[in-house]
């Protein structure tokens, strides 16, 4: 082969590999980029999903302890009431520590099971669970939920 030959030969076999490595290069990044897009949507499903099964999961609860909240005997605090409160937190023990309920100004009046916090005043906690417990009905005391 002359030399001539050889290195345009080189050359082409250079541009050629060249070539290929910059298509190459543009394959992989327009398939990396669309992997990454596919990996995002599905990670927001997953996260979209989770958050309505946490969202879920506390409507249930905020439902169940507002309804026994509401209940006249809870409210009034006598023995029927506890007996209910005793029935409510032995149903669902593995899930709750404590029934506790407050009066309109945010002290522990009871507790089930009986614990030392009865007079704790809660009232300086500030968070929106807080504030809505601590409404009042027919100015009587509210059960915490």
């Amino acid at each position: 082969m002359k030399p001539r030959y050889k290195t345009a030969f080189i050359v082409l076999a250079l541009a050629i590999a060249g070539g290929c490595v910059f298509l190459f290069n543009s394959f992989y990044r327009d398939a990396k980029n669309v992997a990454i897009a596919k990996l995002n949507q599905q990670q927001l499903i997953h996260a979209r999903e989770v958050a309505l099964g946490i969202e879920d999961f506390f409507g249930t609860w905020i439902r169940s302890l507002s309804s026994l909240s509401q209940l006249d005997v809870i409210i009034a605090g006598n023995a029927v009431g506890k007996r209910y409160q005793q029935l409510y937190y032995e149903a669902h023990r593995e899930q709750i520590m404590a029934i506790t309920r407050l009066d309109e100004r945010g002290v522990i009046v009871d507790s089930y099971p009986a614990r030392d916090e009865v007079g704790t005043d809660l009232s300086h906690q500030k968070s929106p669970f807080m504030s809505r417990s601590l409404g009042t009905v027919n100015s009587r005391d509210r059960s915490e939920y």
